[in-house]
């Protein structure tokens, strides 16, 4: 049986769920937000994308990857899919970014570290690390890309630090390439992230 039928996941998902009366506003409080982050990105159509992608992803979307998004907004996927892939912005200063904003807004001393390691389940061969591994949102091993997550939560707020794609020993495929990356050990991603050896 999957982790998810069980009865105390079902108890933990009923109690995830977000009532419409919760997010009512999230769309001008979205905008505001962005205001801060868009200068990162050099070109007005990559603010334009980086908008777009963002409220696709916070919408009703089944899958919310660049094509479905970009065709809810009614404009050509492959600009949103290069903007996503291969845009020339600059990622690391983003996360600068996000990084001072939240210690601006989380001035508290009980503020906790939270250090994840999530799947997410992939049907193609086309993103970087996807392989056959645990997919703990979906209880079993299937294909799936896996990311590790550092964030900082804070009086019901949480804030994103870091993140890194894991990656098995094997090579893993990029696209219709390989990773260009020198993986030399096998290491589970809570030692990858806390600086532990393999």
């Amino acid at each position: 049986m999957s982790l998810l039928k069980q009865k105390e996941a079902q108890v933990l998902l009923k109690d995830a769920q977000v009532e419409a009366s919760t997010v009512r506003g999230c769309r001008q409080r979205l905008t505001v937000f962005l205001k801060r982050y868009l200068p990162w990105f050099y070109r007005e159509e990559q603010r334009e994308h980086a908008q777009l992608v963002l409220q696709g992803r916070l919408s009703h979307l089944e899958r919310k990857t660049s094509e479905p998004v970009a065709l809810q907004a009614g404009v050509a996927r492959r600009p949103i899919q290069l903007f996503v892939g291969a845009g020339k912005w600059d990622d690391e200063a983003v996360m600068a970014e996000v990084r001072r904003h939240a210690a601006e807004e989380f001035r508290d001393a009980e503020a906790t570290f939270v250090l994840d390691g999530s799947g997410f389940p992939k049907k193609g061969a086309e993103s970087c690390g996807v392989q056959r591994q645990w997919c703990g949102r979906l209880g079993k091993l299937d294909n799936c890309q896996v990311g590790v997550f550092l964030a900082c939560v804070s009086e019901g707020r949480v804030a994103p630090l870091h993140r890194r794609l894991y990656l098995l020993l094997r090579p893993a495929l990029c696209g219709r390439g390989f990773l260009s990356v020198n993986v030399r050990s096998h290491r589970g991603w809570w030692r990858s992230e806390a600086g532990g050896t393999a």
